[in-house]
């Protein structure tokens, strides 16, 4: 008899045991939040009026199991306004 037919047979003789092991519970979170600010003010170079919008958006993703922990944040901005026509935008950027 050769070694594998020896370890064939061994393993037929003795089935494995199928092993459950214990997990806890297992959490996913999610949160985020939207911010818009507004400004409005005068070109100090030559007095021209402007306004500028800034939206913000994160969303943040977290899941955890007892070998397992993920934390995964987003986020996305977004300007809007004449601003960017100002002297100030041209000359400093």
């Amino acid at each position: 008899m050769s070694l594998c037919g020896f370890l064939l047979a061994l393993t037929a003789a003795f089935p494995a045991q199928a092993r459950e092991f214990q997990t806890g519970p297992v959490r996913l979170g999610a949160s985020g939040y939207l911010k818009e600010l507004w400004e409005y003010s005068r070109s100090p170079l030559d007095g021209r009026p402007f306004f500028l919008n800034l939206n913000r958006a994160r969303l943040t993703l977290e899941a955890q199991a007892p070998a397992f922990k993920a934390h995964v944040d987003y986020d996305h901005e977004a300007w809007a306004g004449i601003f960017f026509r100002t002297s100030e935008h041209r000359i400093f950027g």
